[in-house]
């Protein structure tokens, strides 16, 4: 089974079938547990998007919780205490964390990484 990103819809190639985003759609859950199980989804030209629905922000509790599972939390903590104070205050007590949040530069990680990580973190 393969799917395509089309417009604001996602086409399952299979069925020819176009499914809206849209989290009540039966099609539309199918796909997102298609894409947790690794399945890479395609705009129209066969090029691979962000196989990771974009979540824009989760708190830092779901943060440290998914750095924590993924076995990363104490590399970033320890790439944070080297950083200004300003940003390890804004680790401690923010109540979340935004995708496009400068300090997710420093991590190293790949666009696709942090879309992963967000997604699964906004899960928990």
């Amino acid at each position: 089974m393969s799917y395509i990103k089309h417009n604001d819809m996602i086409l399952n190639e299979s069925t020819g079938f176009h499914i809206p985003v849209d989290n009540a759609n039966s099609m539309y859950q199918e796909f997102l547990r298609w894409q947790e199980q690794g399945g890479i989804l395609q705009d129209a030209s066969g090029t691979p998007t962000s196989s990771y629905p974009k979540v824009s922000a989760i708190t830092i509790r779901q943060a440290k919780l998914i750095l924590l599972q993924e076995g990363m939390l104490d590399d970033i903590e320890i790439l944070i205490a080297g950083l200004p104070r300003s940003v390890q205050i804004e680790w401690e007590y923010a109540s979340e964390i935004f995708r496009d949040n400068p300090l997710l530069s420093n991590a190293g990680l790949s666009d696709e990484k942090l879309d992963e990580l967000f997604y699964k973190a906004s899960k928990l």
